[in-house]
């Protein structure tokens, strides 16, 4: 995992979660691979990452407006 998520989340734990990710960005090699897309999260009062994620049922792929 290369999004700065290791700390606070497992692989299991996100397996199965839709969240929100941004594609398609600029080829930008982060430790031993090419990274093409950012997960999106904030931080919470507690410092917390917390992923951001759609509120209702969406298909992958679906365009953020």
């Amino acid at each position: 995992m290369a999004a700065g998520i290791r700390d606070f989340y497992t692989p299991d734990q996100l397996l199965g979660k839709s969240v929100v990710v941004i594609v398609n960005l600029d080829p930008k090699n982060i430790a031993n691979f090419v990274s093409e897309g950012m997960v999106l999260a904030g931080e919470s009062s507690e410092g917390k990452v917390v992923l951001l994620r759609p509120d209702d049922d969406l298909p992958p792929g679906s365009r953020i407006r």
